[in-house]
């Protein structure tokens, strides 16, 4: 995944990924915790912010995701070529085996949301 230039790298990939494995993992469970937290724009990777876009689509009509339904949410919004890339499916792929607790996403929510306010504080 390719990381966007944020003024001065207010970023951080773990918690973007963590947040994402999350979702993948845990669905509805997590993401009640965490809808009310993020944006798309929380996220300073553009295939993160797709993905979450796609899972949050997901969320929002079922209790789980899978990688079928994200590539095919992103057809809707005209991007599964985006998506289907190889090393974008590797990256699905890897967050339905990250390490991640669901008590620990909404923290990195918290993180990702700051980080938010931050970069806009900066531009």
């Amino acid at each position: 995944m390719t990381n966007v230039s944020a003024s001065n790298n207010i970023e951080n990939p773990a918690c973007e990924r963590a947040v994402l494995a999350g979702l993948s993992q845990y669905g509805i469970t997590c993401y009640v915790n965490i809808c009310d937290i993020l944006t798309d724009n929380c996220f300073s990777n553009t295939e993160n912010q797709l993905i979450f876009r796609c899972m949050k689509t997901v969320l929002e009509k079922s209790e789980k995701v899978d990688i079928a339904s994200i590539i095919s949410v992103a057809g809707q919004f005209s991007l599964a070529e985006t998506i289907q890339k190889e090393e974008n499916i590797k990256y699905l792929r890897s967050l339905f085996n990250f390490p991640i607790l669901p008590e620990n996403v909404k923290d990195n929510a918290v993180i990702l949301r700051k980080l938010e306010i931050a970069r806009n504080g900066q531009k």
